[in-house]
């Protein structure tokens, strides 16, 4: 079990790591709402939220029958 397996972050557990960066970290997830898995990503301290909140929002506003929701 990785240290960050059974931590909640709003509705999602994570489950498991899946990759790492120097500008975030990306873990497999469950969304408790939905009861989905998904995959979660979330800035490393000291990020730079202006970039990371501008990639989330370019990712949100792809619409295609091939890329998932």
């Amino acid at each position: 079990m990785t240290p960050a397996a059974g931590r909640t972050v709003g509705k999602y557990e994570l489950i498991e790591p899946l990759g790492a960066g120097s500008f975030a970290e990306v873990f497999l997830a469950h969304d408790t709402a939905t009861g989905r898995d998904v995959a979660l990503k979330l800035p490393r301290h000291g990020a730079d939220w202006r970039r990371f909140l501008m990639e989330a929002n370019a990712v949100a506003s792809l619409r295609h029958p091939h890329v998932g929701t």
